[in-house]
């Protein structure tokens, strides 16, 4: 009898996860432009964005790899941390000498730097200046704290202006630079 259960539980469990990933992108629409074929950008709200990954809305979160994605599943925020138990959170750069601001969400971790891409696929906030290093930090969650690491960066890291040598907790109203560039960080 437990031979011919232990295999339907598993067909009932993929046909739950089907049914919902069905019955989400019915409710939820979902759009994508492949990279590189929008013809005039890609709008949202009305808004041009230039980002690789971000957020969209209340409950709509987006990645973008820079590869051909062939799946996107949109679904509400109760559901995907019901699904996937992660705890998102948001960080804000304010730069300090023009008040430009550079935000992103994360679940896990975040590197910051001058490039707009991770190859092995780890969320990034992309600031194009020449004195960041394009892999220049790491924010990171570890129990219901925040951290920020130096990883390897050309001219550092700096906290409060102290310099990081390893992982330190960050929060808001913290000041954080990189290179040359100052930002008030906000994270919620």
């Amino acid at each position: 009898m437990v031979e011919i259960l232990c295999p339907l539980a598993g067909i009932l469990g993929v046909l739950v996860i089907v049914l919902m990933t069905v019955l989400v992108r019915k409710r939820r629409k979902c759009y994508r432009v492949p990279k590189g074929k929008s013809k005039r950008g890609v709008f949202v709200n009305e808004s041009g964005i230039n980002v690789e990954s971000g957020h969209l809305g209340s409950s709509d979160f987006f990645h973008g790899t820079g590869k051909e994605e062939f799946e996107t599943i949109c679904m509400s925020e109760e559901l995907r941390e019901q699904t996937f138990g992660l705890r998102r959170k948001q960080i804000r750069l304010t730069e300090i000498t023009d008040g430009r601001e550079y935000q992103s969400v994360f679940a896990n971790g975040l590197i910051i730097g001058r490039k707009d891409m991770d190859p092995e696929g780890y969320p990034c906030l992309s600031i194009p200046d020449t004195s960041i290093s394009g892999k220049h930090c790491r924010i990171f969650m570890h129990g219901n704290t925040v951290y920020v690491e130096d990883i390897g960066s050309t001219n550092k890291t700096f906290l409060n202006g102290r310099e990081i040598i390893s992982a330190q907790p960050i929060q808001s109203g913290d000041m954080l630079r990189l290179g040359r560039k100052e930002f008030r960080v906000k994270i919620w």
